[in-house]
């Protein structure tokens, strides 16, 4: 699971960063519905397998 962990990590500082850099969202204003393509790939990405 550690890939699929460290894939989530780095996904939410990418998009901490997006978020800041098109909102700026780190002098405290409001945040903009923003969509984030990268989201259901990673999310979705682990697969479990069948027992």
């Amino acid at each position: 699971m550690r890939g699929y962990v460290a894939d989530n990590q780095q996904l939410a500082l990418t998009n901490k960063a997006r978020v800041e850099a098109q909102t700026g969202a780190a002098q405290g204003e409001a945040v903009a519905e923003i969509e984030f393509q990268d989201f259901g790939q990673v999310v979705n990405a682990l697969v479990l397998k069948d027992y």
